[in-house]
């Protein structure tokens, strides 16, 4: 049963964002906000989308993708409704009413591909979530770091969230939840 993890951007909404080096990058006071138009996730070594992943409908995110390895219906208890469940090869996709709910990336194959040609992918090492999300690391939680997202282009309340390994220092989930 996939329960999404909710930790909402609006829990620094007594926070005044400020700008910081880049168009796209933003911070508070607890942790990073990047803007969406910032990345992309993609397959390894391919070029980010124009529209990110997170805004695509169901359609458009097989026609990106391709079809699925295997397509499950699952129960979401927080939303008292049934999601379907894409699974590829490293990625796991929830939508629900033809809307993408939560996305899992849990090998290489996939990664946050950047318009600065820079990737973050499960299994490089924590140092890239160190100096890329310093504000996020500091506020890390046992072994996740929570990013917030924005959009300026449509309401969009999704979190991004790292998961690692202190033991290995290596990235071991990346996932997006709303």
């Amino acid at each position: 049963m996939h329960a999404p993890i909710n930790i909402t951007p609006s829990i620094a909404s007594d926070h005044i964002f400020s700008y910081k080096e880049s168009k796209y990058e933003f911070e508070n006071d607890d942790f990073n906000i990047i803007h969406i138009n910032s990345f992309d996730i993609t397959l390894l070594n391919t070029l980010p989308s124009l529209k990110n992943t997170l805004l695509l409908n169901q359609n458009e995110f097989v026609k990106k993708f391709g079809k699925p390895q295997k397509k499950l219906v699952e129960y979401s208890e927080l939303d008292d409704a049934n999601m379907d469940c894409y699974i590829y090869q490293g990625m796991k996709a929830w939508f629900m009413n033809k809307s993408l709910e939560s996305i899992e990336l849990s090998s290489s194959n996939y990664c946050l591909n950047f318009f600065n040609k820079k990737a973050i992918k499960v299994g490089d090492n924590i140092e890239a979530i160190v100096k890329t999300y310093p504000k996020s690391w500091q506020s890390k939680r046992d072994n996740q770091v929570f990013v917030g997202l924005k959009n300026k282009q449509v309401d969009i309340d999704i979190n991004l969230l790292f998961e690692f390994d202190l033991t290995t220092r290596k990235i071991t989930g990346i996932s997006f939840q709303y």
